[in-house]
C-alpha cells in the first residue's frame, strides 16, 4: 500500500513529533523505557504506527527519523503499563503489535483515503470488503467523530442500532475503524498533547430488540481493553434504559476509583447538561448534547467516510 498524496502538512506532523511524552514521573519513564527495551525491531515499528501522525509521515515524501520512530513507539509502550504487572505489560504490548500487523490496521486507515493505492490483489480485495463492511454497519448503527472536548480530545458519538442483523466480524471491524479515527483526531487536534478520547453513547431511541449479538459485543470489548490501552478518557452514557442503570448501580461500588471516574451516566435534560457542559463547549456540541450546541445538521455517512479526512472531526472540512 502507498499514498500518492500528502495527507497532512509536514509542519503539523513535526509539531506532533516535538510534543513531549506525557510521563507522570521518573518511575513511569523508567518503566516505559524498560518495556520498550523488550520489543523487537518489527514490534518497534508496529508500536510507532499506533500514532497516525507517524503512519502518515511513513508514507510521505519526508519519512520520520529513527528518533521519531522510537519516540512514538515509546508513547505506545507507556500506555500499556497502567493497571497491570510488568510481565503482563510485556505480553500485552507484544500482542498488540502482533494484532495491528495481522489485522492490517494500516489498510483501515487507508481504505477510504484519497490517493491510496494498493499494490497487491490481496490488499485490494481486503480493502473492498472492509469498505463494504464499514459502510453497511454505519447504516445500521451510526457512529462518527464530531466535536472535541475542552482539552481537544475527540468526541466519538455512537447512536442506537436501527437494524439487528450483522456479521460479527463486520461489527468489530467497524468499531476498530472508528476508534482509530477518533485516536487520530485527538492526536492532530491536540498536536500530540492528548492521547485519549471521549465516547458518547446516545440511548435516546434505544430498543433492546435491535441489540447486536453478544458474541460481537464481547469481541470488540476484548479488543478495546487489550489493544487500545489508556485511550478512553470518559464513557458518557446518555439516557440509558432502566436495566442498564440498575446494573451500573449494582457494580459501581466494586469499581476502582480510576475506572469509576471514566464512566458517566446521565439521564434527563438537566443531568445531561450538567455532565456535558463540564466537558464540552457549545461550539463543539450537537443540540442533543447541549441545548445551545452549534454543531447542527445530520451526519451524512458517505461524507464522513469519503470526504472528511481521517484525522479531522466531521465539521472541520
Amino acid at each position: 500500500m502507498k499514498l500518492t498524496k500528502e495527507l497532512v502538512p509536514a509542519e503539523i506532523l513535526q509539531e506532533i513529533f516535538d510534543s513531549p511524552i506525557p510521563y507522570r514521573d521518573a518511575a513511569e519513564e523508567k518503566l516505559t523505557k524498560d518495556l520498550f527495551g523488550t520489543l523487537s525491531a518489527e514490534d518497534v515499528e508496529m508500536a510507532a504506527q499506533g500514532s497516525y501522525a507517524y503512519w502518515v509521515a511513513k508514507h510521505s515524501s519526508n519519512p520520520p527519523t529513527e528518533e521519531q520512530k522510537i519516540k512514538m513507539a515509546m508513547r505506545e509502550a507507556r500506555r500499556h503499563i497502567y493497571g497491570v504487572k510488568y510481565p503482563d505489560a510485556v505480553k500485552n504490548i507484544k500482542e498488540t503489535c502482533k494484532y495491528r500487523r495481522e489485522r492490517n490496521i494500516s489498510l483501515y486507515r487507508a481504505c477510504f483515503a484519497d490517493g491510496a493505492e494498493f499494490e497487491t490483489e490481496e490488499e485490494a480485495q481486503f480493502v473492498e470488503k472492509l469498505k463494504a463492511s464499514i459502510t453497511s454497519e454505519m447504516k445500521k448503527q451510526l457512529a462518527y467523530v464530531r466535536g472535541k472536548d475542552k482539552e481537544n480530545r475527540a468526541l466519538l458519538v455512537v447512536h442506537p442500532r436501527t437494524d439487528k442483523s450483522t456479521v460479527d466480524e463486520d461489527f468489530v471491524a467497524n468499531l476498530i475503524y472508528i476508534v482509530e479515527r477518533a485516536a487520530a483526531v485527538t492526536e492532530f487536534s491536540s498536536r500530540g498533547k492528548e492521547e485519549k478520547l471521549i465516547v458518547v453513547l446516545d440511548f435516546g431511541t434505544f430498543s433492546s430488540s435491535l441489540s447486536p449479538p453478544m458474541s460481537a459485543v464481547k469481541g470488540i470489548v476484548g479488543v478495546l481493553q487489550s489493544k487500545y490501552s489508556e485511550r478512553l478518557k470518559n464513557l458518557v452514557i446518555l439516557d440509558p434504559p432502566l436495566w442498564m442503570r440498575t446494573l451500573y448501580g449494582l457494580i459501581k461500588p466494586f469499581l476502582d476509583p480510576i475506572t469509576k471516574a471514566k464512566f458517566i451516566v446521565a439521564t434527563g435534560a438537566k443531568k445531561k447538561h450538567e455532565v456535558l457542559a463540564s466537558l464540552i463547549s457549545d461550539d463543539q456540541a450537537m443540540p442533543f448534547m447541549l441545548p445551545n450546541g452549534k454543531l447542527v445538521g445530520d451526519v451524512e455517512i458517505d461524507r464522513f467516510l469519503k470526504t472528511v479526512p481521517f484525522h479531522c472531526p466531521y465539521d472541520e472540512v
